[in-house]
């Protein structure tokens, strides 16, 4: 049996053509006899693996976004292509989790790889099941956000610096929201004087 990521949510059962000959299916020790098919068709980054947590089938894409290189990781053990799972609890009680029949899913939780580096992933993890409805393992989609997490930083850091940055100027300053509404959010000093300059000039 071959097995293709043909969408979003669904693992695709489709016959050996070996076996269909009356042949031998490939066979490997590590997926049990299970003939896996390598050409994933998926935009996502999305991997495969069976109860061993040993890949089965994986894009090009989860390859790209994990910086995996050329390497061939079927058969691989999950744990072994990022070693710095096996010091994340939480990352190996959702694998379990998974195992026993769960769906887990975050919007933005950081991961730090190998090297030191912290990355953000959003993600979905859950089991793929056989034909005979048994679990086979997991199937997981992961994002990396890590770009978006970034700038979001830089922007509360530029938030934060904006008022002094008004405040201190030697020129009146009003900041107000690019909305229809144009709120007021800051005004400086010098802008209230030339304000109230203007009110008494016009009051007389």
């Amino acid at each position: 049996m071959v097995f293709e990521i043909s969408d979003r949510w669904s693992i695709t059962p489709r016959r050996d053509p070996a076996a269909i000959r009356g042949k031998h299916p490939r066979r490997d020790a590590s997926h049990r006899g299970l003939a896996v098919s390598r050409h994933v068709t998926h935009d996502d980054a999305v991997a495969m693996l069976d109860k061993e947590l040993q890949y089965v089938a994986v894009s090009r894409r989860w390859m790209q976004d994990h910086e995996l290189g050329a390497r061939d990781l079927i058969g691989q053990c999950h744990y072994d292509v990022f070693p710095e799972i096996r010091h994340m609890p939480l990352w190996q009680s959702v694998h379990e989790r998974c195992l026993a029949g769960a769906i887990e899913r975050r919007d933005q939780d950081p991961i730090v790889r190998a090297n030191g580096r912290t990355d953000w992933l959003r993600w979905e993890a859950r089991p793929w099941r056989d034909e005979h409805g048994a679990i086979g393992g997991i199937i997981m989609f992961t994002e990396v956000i890590t770009e978006r997490k970034l700038a979001e930083s830089r922007l509360r850091e530029s938030e934060a610096l904006l008022p002094g940055l008004v405040e201190t100027s030697p020129i009146p300053m009003l900041v107000v929201t690019a909305d229809a509404d144009s709120r007021v959010l800051l005004m400086n000093q010098r802008f209230t004087e030339m304000r109230a300059m203007r009110w008494r000039t016009a009051a007389a």
